[in-house]
This record gives C-alpha cells, sequence and structure tokens, in this order.
C-alpha cells in the first residue's frame, strides 16, 4: 500500500474508459496483455486527453515483449513493470512518480499564478499610462484657463483612484484657522444630496469644522470613506 492513495481496480478496458472520464487521476496503471482495448491502445486513448496530458503512465509487459515497451514510449508511457511485477519494485516506482506528478502539478500551479499576476500587472501599467496620457493632454491644453485645469484634473484624478466606485474629490488650501475650497469634481456616477456646484470654490470653512481640522488635531494618518 501507499499513503493518501485510493486504488480503482477495474475487470476490463470498457470499465475503465466508462470511469476516469472527468476524474482527477494521478497514475494510471496497463496491462498490456488484455482484452482490446489493450494496455497499448489504453495509452493512446488516455494520452489523447488534454487533462491527462501529464498524467503518469505505466504498463506492465512480459519480458519478452520488447518491441511493445517502444511502442508504449511512442504512444506517452512513463514508466514499465515487468511480469511478473515484484510488488516492492512497484511500490516504488509508483511512490516516486507520484511524488513527480505532485510537485508538477503544484509548479503548474504556481506557474499560473504568476502568469495571472502578470497579466493584472501589464493591466495595471496600461491603465497607469493611459491615465498619465489623458493628465498630459489636460496639462496642455491651451483652451483651458487655470480653474478649468484644475478641475479637469482632479476630476479625471477622481475617477482614476476609487474607479469604478462613485468619488467627489475636493482640493483646499489651509489658510491659518480656515480652509478654503479651490476646486471640486465628481467622478462618473457619483450621486449625492449636497450637488458639487454647492460646495463652491472660493468658499471658506472652520478648520475645525472639517475632517482634515480635526485629523490634524488628532496627529498621525487616518483613512475616511463616504465623507459628505
Amino acid at each position: 500500500q501507499i499513503n493518501d492513495v485510493v486504488v480503482h481496480p477495474f475487470r476490463s478496458s470498457t470499465e475503465a474508459i466508462d470511469w476516469y472520464h472527468g476524474k482527477a487521476v494521478d497514475c494510471f496503471v496497463f496491462d498490456y496483455n488484455m482484452p482490446e482495448p489493450n494496455g497499448l491502445q489504453m495509452i493512446r486513448l488516455v494520452r489523447a486527453l488534454p487533462e491527462y496530458a501529464l498524467v503518469p503512465i505505466v504498463i506492465a509487459t512480459g519480458a519478452h515483449e520488447r518491441e511493445v515497451r517502444y511502442q508504449a514510449l511512442d504512444a506517452g508511457a512513463t514508466d514499465f513493470l515487468q511480469k511478473p511485477v515484484d510488488y516492492r519494485e512497484m511500490v516504488g516506482r509508483l511512490t516516486t512518480l507520484l511524488a513527480l506528478h505532485k510537485a508538477q502539478s503544484r509548479l503548474e500551479m504556481q506557474v499560473g499564478e504568476l502568469e495571472q499576476s502578470l497579466v493584472e500587472a501589464e493591466a495595471r501599467s496600461r491603465e497607469h499610462a493611459e491615465r498619465l496620457e489623458a493628465l498630459w493632454k489636460i496639462a496642455n491644453n491651451p483652451n483651458l484657463s487655470d480653474d478649468e485645469l484644475m478641475f479637469a484634473m482632479l476630476q479625471r484624478g477622481a475617477a482614476a483612484l476609487r474607479a469604478p466606485q462613485p468619488f467627489r474629490a475636493i482640493i483646499a488650501r489651509v489658510e491659518n484657522d480656515e480652509m478654503r475650497v479651490l476646486s471640486v469634481a465628481d467622478a462618473i456616477g457619483y450621486e449625492d444630496r449636497v450637488p458639487a456646484d454647492a460646495v463652491s470654490v472660493d468658499r471658506v470653512v472652520p478648520l475645525k469644522d472639517t475632517i482634515v481640522g480635526q485629523t490634524l488635531a488628532i496627529g498621525g494618518t487616518h483613512t475616511f470613506d463616504d465623507i459628505r
């Protein structure tokens, strides 16, 4: 016996074929001399399925069946057992093959995760480049006044920072114990009971009544969400 291994024996090739489709199989063991499809034909059937392309296949053959072994290799066999099968040799070979297959599966999973990570990183880089290009076009638009330029850049920044979430962005300047609103912009899709034009540019409010003032009074770094 091999630890943590479940063996599924079958009386015929057709029974095995009916069973293994769609199953997670870690190793196949075929006897060449069995009713058709024989062991060689079974190797070809299994290797034709993409999900079993890398699964180990062991075939048991007689000592005189050298040509069969060559054909089995060409068909995709991984290893051989010589009949009469030595039990300890079989356990040793299967244990090694199962361990290698497990390591290979783990490596494939890691490679898949790495590929997905690279795809996501590429998408983030592309989005970042597009944002920079958009900001560059805004900054170099001679038709925008200073106020229009600040508003356009703020609106673009609001959409980029919290996409695809709705978001309102405000630029303000602290003047002693007051805060002056310089520009206000809403990301597309943002809805608020207080429209953006109501938070008027040049509006001056006491600093102590704002989130900025409260944060400065507390000290340190804080995060807030859905600020009104």
